[in-house]
């Protein structure tokens, strides 16, 4: 009788958590999207999208939205000067990982940079965050950052989040 009963209840629970965890496959796919939407923007100088898939934290830490836009311009005209072609390359995201109701997941991408005499590529990877089940993400640049500071953003952050490893910069002079 007990196995019996332990079986109802198993059948009972376990397709209802199923049914809570969001389909893996179509988060990281949106979770990638968005990704890809930050980096056009980043490349692009679409400041005002940038700042919308920030992490909100992040625009605060920074001073608010006009301070950062303040920013990115100043900085979008001294890389324009530097590397007028600007590219970046999304890879696939990793697992989610949830905690306290929160999804993260990591995409990492390269961005190039490339002039008439030179040309550089750095990698990093950004975090997404969600708290509407993989809906919607905000973005933390996190490559090169130490898991303790970026803990100062986001509190939540989980430990089993695996952080890629990240390879240094390249530095080319063209012909």
């Amino acid at each position: 009788m007990r196995r019996l009963g332990f079986i109802i209840v198993v059948a009972c629970v376990v397709p209802l958590a199923a049914a809570q965890e969001p389909d893996q496959k179509r988060v990281r796919q949106e979770l990638k999207a968005q990704a890809e939407k930050i980096g056009k923007a980043m490349v692009e100088d679409k400041h005002e999208q940038l700042i919308d898939g920030t992490h909100p934290k992040i625009v605060e830490m920074i001073g608010g939205r006009a301070k950062m836009l303040e920013i990115l311009e100043k900085l979008s005209k001294q890389m324009q000067a530097q590397f007028p072609m600007r590219t970046v390359k999304m890879e696939e995201s990793s697992d989610l990982v949830s905690n306290k109701g929160t999804l993260f997941g990591i995409v990492p991408f390269t961005l190039e940079l490339k002039s008439a005499t030179k040309s550089a590529s750095q990698p990093s990877f950004l975090i997404g965050v969600s708290v509407d089940a993989g809906k919607t993400w905000k973005f933390v640049d996190a490559g090169g950052k130490r898991r303790d500071d970026l803990k100062k953003v986001m509190p939540d952050l989980p430990e089993n989040l695996k952080f890629p490893k990240l390879s240094p910069p390249k530095y080319e002079k063209l012909p």
